[in-house]
């Protein structure tokens, strides 16, 4: 129980991740304001990303890269460094989902995204680089 309870507050601290996300989108806005071509807008969008990654979120949390598709999804991949566990506990997940997924329905910056129904998939490594967890979310969801 101890174990679930220290794991569950620095991967709270995965909602940074998120929010540093949409710093990079208004970067995108140059990109997606035009009738998209969505894999090629995704495609320039995640590269500026990438650019500027990794990047150390907080003491819990890297991002490591961005990548496009296929078709209208745009993934995010993070490395929880302190986090030594097979599986996120799929509460501290569905939280961080819960978040993001309010984040992304009313962030202004996200709009030309959510115009284009991209769906953002997030995936978390612990710190040996083994998946431990991952979530998407899209405007169908709201």
């Amino acid at each position: 129980m101890d174990e679930v309870r220290k794991g569950r507050s620095p991967l709270i601290a995965v909602l940074v991740a998120v929010v540093a996300g949409v710093a990079l989108f208004a970067v995108a806005g140059l990109y997606l304001k035009r009738p998209p071509d969505v894999a090629r807008a995704l495609e320039r969008l995640s590269s500026e990303m990438n650019k500027r990654l990794p990047m150390t979120v907080d003491k819990e949390t890297r991002w490591e890269s961005s990548a496009p598709g296929p078709d209208k999804l745009l993934s995010y991949r993070y490395t929880l460094v302190n986090f030594e566990g097979a599986d996120v506990p799929k509460d501290a997940l569905a939280e961080i989902r819960t978040r993001a997924l309010a984040n992304y329905k009313t962030n202004p910056a996200m709009k030309s995204l959510r115009e284009m129904d991209v769906t953002l998939r997030y995936q978390y490594n612990n710190k040996a680089g083994v998946p431990a967890g991952e979530f998407s979310i899209s405007p169908k969801d709201f």
